[in-house]
């Protein structure tokens, strides 16, 4: 196929911190698309190094228009991307990473998604992973994020919210989203990463409009600098994160579920009652896991109660999570 402008308007949001290592490559790789955005828009969170002057030059020669904001005071990742998001004009946006690479066709191939589908609110796909320097590292994001088939049956059947509820598997960076669901979305809660938000408010409303193409869709660059990376842990690093105090994580994950929990109770009649339900338990879950006694000898009974009542395994990552409130020290 050649080049040419989508039917639906699509627009990119790149956000930009400090990036001219990699920036060029990435945005070489959106002007190749197959299939043309209508616009890339910019939220630059006040680089120090050559990032501008290189989007001033791209913006130059880009075949589309590029329009780029200079935040005024540093936002962090999630509220420059927010303040992106509403900067931008198309029906569909596509996020952008600073240091990554896209596949020539990614956005024909996300378009595809989005065809005949104008109940589909976000669709989010694997990623190959690779080093500073662009060489493959032999693995996708998927695997390296132990995506199982149970997870991926979950979201083709329609059931992204069952999946999502456990765990985040959606990378912003391969992720594109509809403008009606920014607009449901936004704000994004201050505890939260913005693709896991969206993905998760997508999943929320219904499972059915959050679509995952199984494809690598994109090159995601791991290096020193990457804010989350997806680089497997080594078993050192598990057994680490497994004796690691329990207080911080339960706490993070306890408010970051109550932040959701009031949105979505703030969208009323668009969110199915089974769903808020369901994260209400799971706050009670989290409340549940908080405050486990010090003593392991003393918890082992409730963990036996909660198990048995399914919670661990429908709001928490199963054993993992069993095993993490057994040994890891309060």
């Amino acid at each position: 196929m050649t080049s040419g402008t989508a039917a639906i308007p699509v627009s990119v949001a790149l956000c930009t911190y400090n990036g001219s290592r990699f920036l060029s490559e990435q945005l070489d790789s959106i002007a190749s698309q197959s299939v043309l955005p209508d616009e890339l828009v910019v939220g630059d969170d006040r680089s120090s190094d050559d990032t501008l002057a290189m989007l001033a030059d791209f913006a130059a020669r880009a075949p589309f228009p590029v329009r780029v904001t200079e935040r005024p005071v540093n936002l962090g990742t999630s509220a420059n991307f927010a303040a992106t998001l509403e900067e931008t004009r198309g029906e569909l946006i596509v996020l952008a990473d600073q240091d990554d690479r896209w596949r020539p066709d990614k956005v024909e191939r996300t378009l595809a998604a989005f065809a005949g589908r104008s109940d589909l609110l976000a669709t989010f796909s694997d990623a190959r992973l690779i080093d500073a320097d662009g060489a493959s590292l032999g693995l996708t994001l998927f695997e390296s994020l132990g995506v199982t088939r149970a997870e991926r049956a979950r979201i083709a059947n329609g059931r992204a919210f069952d999946a999502l509820i456990r765990r985040n598997i959606a990378t912003g960076a391969t992720m594109t989203v509809r403008r009606s669901l920014v607009d449901l979305a936004l704000p994004i809660a201050a505890e939260w990463i913005q693709d896991e938000w969206l993905a998760m408010i997508a999943a929320t409303l219904d499972g059915t409009r959050l679509a995952m193409i199984e494809e690598p869709l994109i090159d995601y660059r791991q290096h020193a600098t990457n804010q989350i990376g997806a680089k497997p842990l080594t078993r050192s690093e598990l057994v680490a994160k497994l004796f690691a105090a329990r207080d911080d994580q339960c706490s993070r994950l306890l408010g970051r579920t109550e932040r959701l929990l009031a949105k979505v109770e703030s969208l009323g009649a668009a969110v199915a009652r089974d769903r808020t339900v369901a994260l209400r338990e799971k706050v009670e879950h989290l409340r549940f896991r908080a405050a486990l006694p010090a003593s392991r000898w003393r918890r082992l009974g409730p963990i036996a109660a909660e198990l048995v009542s399914g919670r661990y395994a429908r709001f928490s990552r199963g054993a993992r999570a069993i095993a993490r409130d057994v040994f890891a020290p309060s």
